[in-house]
């Protein structure tokens, strides 16, 4: 009677710990390794960008070791976008982690850690045209003169809904890296891209007739979050702890203010120097928190004060 009831008591834990989900997991064989949180492979044009947040995580991971145990990040096989990688992550296959623009059909998919990860940069668009049509951008005044405008995006990106419902015509493409070519044969004509993001896929692209627009730029909420599994309740935690503490005693800041990405796009980019376009975001979910506005070049100069030196 004692042993049945001892196998009842041990099938009843290995069926709880079959569903618990863990911070970090140890998928291998190896039951010395150490556990790991696998993230989504990107396509090789946008390594440059995803540094910032692989980098961002190392620092948090590393900053929660104690409390949570060491983990070492991996990424899957094959390039994911993000729509795949959210579907993954929700049905535990595979996936631990993603990061992107928050919207509400993604909340009620994921869990999000609300934190803001990049000050407002994202929701901070400027765009990439043919040379040619910097003319026509000098005379957009306001939203009304940008409608008759067709911009490029991802087919299965938000900001197609998000521009549509702000009256801006919209061209796009399931082949992301066809729109830097479409651009530049002008089959639309301007391709709007978070001010993070700009300078570096100019910079993959620079073999296409195309340029940063000089004098606008779109400005929309459209915080980014690190997102999991609804219910990996220790991964969201570990996240949230390791980017509060950081935020705390300033290593954060000056983690993002320096930087390489951040410091080329608020240095080059004169984002406070531009026209802005204001639009509203239809997709951003109920009570989501504002994201405080900060003088970014002020904050680069702080922590950057080497680049500054006459």
């Amino acid at each position: 009677m004692k042993l049945i009831k001892l196998s009842l008591l041990l099938i009843l834990c290995l069926s709880c710990a079959a569903g618990q989900v863990f911070a970090c997991v140890n998928r291998l064989e190896d039951p010395s390794a150490t556990p790991q949180l696998i993230l989504p492979k990107a396509k090789p044009s946008s390594w440059e960008q995803e540094s910032y947040y692989l980098d961002l995580l190392r620092l948090i991971l590393k900053r929660t070791e104690t409390e949570f145990g060491p983990c070492e990040i991996d990424q899957t096989e094959h390039m994911l976008t993000r729509m795949r990688s959210a579907a993954l992550i929700s049905r535990n296959q595979g996936v631990d982690l993603l990061w992107g623009a928050t919207t509400i059909e993604r909340e009620a998919l994921l869990h999000p850690i609300r934190i803001p990860l990049l000050k407002g940069l994202m929701g901070h668009k400027t765009f990439l045209i043919h040379p040619d049509d910097q003319p026509l951008f000098s005379k957009i005044k306001n939203l009304e003169d940008l409608q008759s405008l067709r911009a490029g995006q991802g087919a299965d990106w938000p900001d197609v809904e998000i521009f549509l419902k702000n009256g801006i015509p919209v061209v796009n493409s399931a082949n992301y890296e066809a729109l830097y070519k479409m651009l530049a044969a002008r089959r639309f004509d301007f391709f709007p891209r978070g001010s993070n993001q700009i300078l570096s896929e100019l910079r993959h692209n620079n073999d296409k007739n195309i340029v940063v627009e000089r004098d606008l730029v779109l400005v929309y909420p459209a915080p980014l979050y690190f997102f999991v599994k609804k219910d990996n309740e220790k991964l969201a935690q570990r996240i949230e702890v390791g980017l509060r503490a950081m935020m705390r005693d300033g290593s954060y800041d000056r983690y993002f203010y320096r930087h390489p990405l951040i410091v080329d796009a608020i240095t080059n980019l004169d984002l406070q120097g531009r026209r802005a376009i204001h639009i509203h975001n239809p997709l951003l979910p109920p009570g989501t928190p504002h994201e405080p506005q900060e003088d970014w070049m002020k904050k680069v100069k702080h922590y950057n004060p080497e680049l500054f030196e006459p």
